[in-house]
């Protein structure tokens, strides 16, 4: 089970892994953030660990020592929709979709076009998944 939230720092080590296209070791994720200490890196990947975000897809040795290599639990897109939901829950109100949708395509106008089209396209494979 995903708790909601994370720190800045369990934010900064969930970036890395999402910008990631492979299993990462401890030392590459701390390799690539900018705050975190080197001391810190391993409470705050087990916290991760703990909350959901990270998985544990295997080990490989370095020097005779087994490391971790840690992959997202969630998805940055499952991220965003937990939090989203959270705040209108936290706000008490219904999730205002085509509000969200308005703000992204009419505050992204080089982006918009694109957007529309990824919109059409969730649909068009919406429909064809419930008719299935």
């Amino acid at each position: 089970m995903v708790k909601k939230g994370l720190t800045d720092k369990e934010y900064e080590i969930m970036r890395v892994l999402w910008n990631s296209d492979k299993p990462m070791q401890t030392s590459e994720i701390y390799a690539k953030t900018e705050t975190i200490a080197e001391n810190s890196m391993h409470p705050v990947i087990k916290k991760l660990i703990n909350k959901g975000y990270i998985r544990v897809v295997g080990t490989i040795r370095v020097v005779k020592v087994p490391c971790r290599l840690y992959v997202p639990g969630i998805s940055l897109n499952e991220y965003i929709a937990m939090q989203t939901k959270e705040v209108f829950r936290y706000n008490n109100r219904e999730i205002d979709l085509k509000g969200i949708l308005g703000c992204l395509v009419k505050k992204e106008k080089n982006k918009s076009g694109s957007y529309i089209t990824a919109i059409e396209e969730f649909l068009k494979e919406y429909q064809s998944e419930a008719r299935a």
